[in-house]
């Protein structure tokens, strides 16, 4: 079981889908765990144990988390980034403009994990099935 998308935007699982979209967001300078969305407080306030010098420093530090998407201003990859990975779509008014930015950042996208997920390849075949969406007009849909 895993995520599929329409249009052979993405076929995977979800873990891979989201080691993608960090490498993504890292690629436009944006830490993807920290973002709305993504951010878990719980996780990281257990980082910090039992020592309460730990836990005070580490939830003053996580006062500003998490951070806004707005941030990117209106930056297209945002509707790809901040996306259910599970359900919804993309609209098709959309893929061309989210198509485009994957392509511009796919040359940026770094991986030191599983040499066989490659993820400038996933971000390029995404963009190309977000461009036969668009060819289309019909919306890119997730299951």
């Amino acid at each position: 079981m895993g995520l599929d998308t329409t249009h052979d935007c993405f076929h995977g699982g979800y873990v891979r889908f989201h080691h993608f979209r960090k490498c993504v967001a890292a690629a436009v300078g944006l830490p993807l765990d920290l973002m709305e969305g993504f951010f878990d407080r719980a996780e990281w306030m257990a980082c910090a144990g039992d020592s309460p010098v730990c836990r005070n420093l580490l939830e003053r530090r996580l006062e500003s988390l998490p951070i806004s998407w707005k941030v990117l201003g209106n930056d297209p990859v945002v509707l790809f980034l901040h996306h259910s990975d599970c359900e919804g779509e993309i609209s098709w008014r959309d893929a061309e403009a989210i198509a485009e930015r994957l392509e511009e950042i796919a040359p940026d996208i770094e991986w030191d994990g599983r040499p066989d997920w490659d993820f400038k390849a996933h971000a390029l075949q995404f963009a190309a099935g977000l461009r036969r969406a668009a060819e289309a007009r019909e919306n890119v849909e997730f299951h």
